[in-house]
């Protein structure tokens, strides 16, 4: 499928009872103050922990069972507190004071992830729930081969259908490893996700091969408008992209930024030549 360029009013009454009453007053000399009790306790300076879960999904998005080993790091004052998940995939930051806290999770292979959270301290522990860490995509395109067909519910030979094969590494295409690609189609050598005319994405649903072919009838280019002339090269950008995700980004801790998805992964470039005018 091709797209393009993508009182609460409170009421309060009174009443005023008017009566008669009769005071007393005490007479005498005032006693000495009592002992000063003990201080309360300062929410500031008394620490407790944040706790939660790490869920993980492998690259082709599925559950992990492997939810141990993953790194949670807070930093408290100039110290940077460290902990590791237990094979539930829990954690415990402990000791920490009342303030705002940036908690990253990390392991190796999986994309790495920022949480932002205030922390109250005093006597409860915070529970920030479950956090999910996606598995680096890791496929690899090993080729992409372009073919022009002959549209055969066009008489007159005038449309034809670009057929695009993408071969990629790892185990067949099948319902628990499925790969998603995005293609993207400009003028430009330099096409890519900032600069296309065109965009197609997908999975290979069960090819149950290292293949994915995918064909695109040309005039779907016209119906949008795209304006190209017979003999012109039109370039194509494959990516490999991670699966569907509920998250919009993560965060690399290695570059300290945030990663938009779907972020791209391998990627091969291509080109034909316009066919017609």
């Amino acid at each position: 499928m091709l797209v393009k360029n993508r009182i609460w009013i409170t009421v309060i009454s009174a009443v005023i009872i008017i009566g008669y009453s009769c005071t007393k007053q005490a007479e005498g000399t005032v006693g000495p103050m009592g002992l000063q009790g003990d201080p309360g306790a300062n929410a500031t300076s008394s620490p407790s922990a944040i706790t939660g879960f790490v869920r993980m999904t492998d690259q082709y998005g599925f559950p992990s069972s492997d939810y141990d080993s993953v790194k949670v790091l807070a930093l408290k004052g100039d110290s940077l507190i460290s902990v590791m998940t237990d094979a539930s995939g829990k954690f415990s930051l402990p000791s920490l004071t009342a303030g705002t806290y940036a908690i990253r999770f990390k392991k190796n292979g999986y994309d790495s992830f920022v949480v932002n959270t205030d922390h109250s301290g005093g006597n409860s522990d915070k529970f920030i729930g479950i956090v999910q860490l996606n598995q680096s995509v890791t496929t690899k395109i090993t080729n992409e081969t372009l073919g022009m067909l002959d549209n055969p519910f066009e008489p007159y030979d005038t449309i034809k259908i670009l057929q695009v094969n993408v071969s990629f590494d790892g185990p067949p295409a099948s319902t628990p490893y499925p790969r998603y690609f995005d293609i993207y189609f400009a003028k430009s050598s330099q096409v890519g996700n900032l600069n296309y005319d065109v965009v197609s994405s997908g999975n290979t649903g069960f090819t149950f091969s290292n293949s994915l072919p995918i064909q695109f009838p040309l005039e779907n280019f016209l119906s949008m408008n795209i304006k190209y002339k017979k003999g012109d090269t039109v370039y194509l950008k494959t990516y490999v992209v991670p699966v569907l995700s509920q998250r919009t980004s993560w965060f690399d801790i290695n570059t300290y930024q945030d990663i938009s998805y779907p972020y791209k992964g391998d990627s091969i470039l291509k080109y034909f030549i316009w066919p017609y005018n």
